[in-house]
């Protein structure tokens, strides 16, 4: 799980949403600017890694975030409950 500025998000989140959206790892890395390995890494283990700059899993983080959300994503969190949701429909991710 992956926290920036009170948002969460976590690799299960990230997986469903893009089940929902129908692409690959390999095409979210690509629609967000990221290197290869970006997004699978991020969704078997909650990090995101980079090279070294200021806050590089920051800059990583809020460009998965921006990419999802552009593409009609929203990460709910209720009840302690994490999930993901595209126009009306919800899925949960367990965490």
């Amino acid at each position: 799980m992956h926290q920036q500025n009170s948002r969460l998000m976590t690799g299960v989140q990230v997986r469903e949403a893009r089940r929902l959206l129908g692409i690959s790892g390999t095409r979210l890395n690509s629609l967000a600017g990221l290197p290869a390995g970006t997004i699978e890494g991020f969704e078997k283990t909650g990090q995101v890694r980079g090279p070294t700059t200021i806050d590089p899993a920051a800059d990583r983080f809020a460009a998965i975030c921006q990419t999802l959300e552009s593409a009609g994503i929203e990460f709910l969190e209720q009840n302690d409950e994490l999930g993901v949701r595209l126009r009306g429909t919800t899925v949960r991710g367990n965490q």
